[in-house]
């Protein structure tokens, strides 16, 4: 999996990228990343745990 950016998140699964869609966004995929769901690489860029 290639590492993506909220807004690149809400881009594909059609959410829309309003500043408080993609903010809601990056705190769901932050939750996802202290979980082990997740690995955040840089600030807001997010890939899988492998």
């Amino acid at each position: 999996m290639a590492p993506v950016r909220c807004k690149q998140m809400c881009e594909r699964l059609g959410i829309g990228t309003e500043p408080r869609k993609v903010g809601a966004m990056r705190a769901r995929m932050k939750r996802l990343a202290d979980r082990d769901w997740l690995r955040e690489q840089a600030p807001g860029l997010f890939t899988g745990p492998g």
